[in-house]
Order: C-alpha cells, then structure tokens, then sequence
C-alpha cells in the first residue's frame, strides 16, 4: 500500500511539474497579450494628451476671442 501510495504521489508532482512549464508558443503567446496591453495602454494615454490639448486650445481661443472682444468695445 505503501508504495502505492509513493508511486501516485511522484506520478501526480510529474504531472504538476509538466504542467507548470509553459511551451515556446504559450510563452510567445503570453508576451504578445502583454505587449498589447502595453500597446493599448499607450495609446489610450496618448488619446487622453490629445483631449487635454484640444481642450487647452480650445480655452486659449476662447481667452484670445473674449480679449479681442473687450478690446473692440473699448474703441
């Protein structure tokens, strides 16, 4: 019973070992999710500068056209 017991236990840490090692292509596969995360990070930071200066050029308009306006009432 013993031994038994001994070979289903290196059986089954054989199997939990193989099933820790990824292969070149989980690995591969692993590093492409990971890129497009970073990717897709990247470029939702880069939207996000885009609205902020939009949006900063859009209030130095609106500055500029109210100064113009009260410089044109003054006259």
């Amino acid at each position: 019973m013993k031994r038994v017991f001994i070979t289903l236990s290196l059986i089954a840490s054989l199997a939990f070992v193989g099933c820790e090692s990824d292969s070149p292509a989980e690995n591969a596969q692993e590093e492409a999710e990971e890129m497009t995360d970073e990717l897709m990070d990247d470029m939702e930071d880069a939207g996000e500068d885009v609205e902020d200066a939009a949006e900063d050029a859009g209030e130095s308009m609106e500055e500029a056209t109210d100064t113009l306006m009260q410089e044109e009432e003054e006259m």
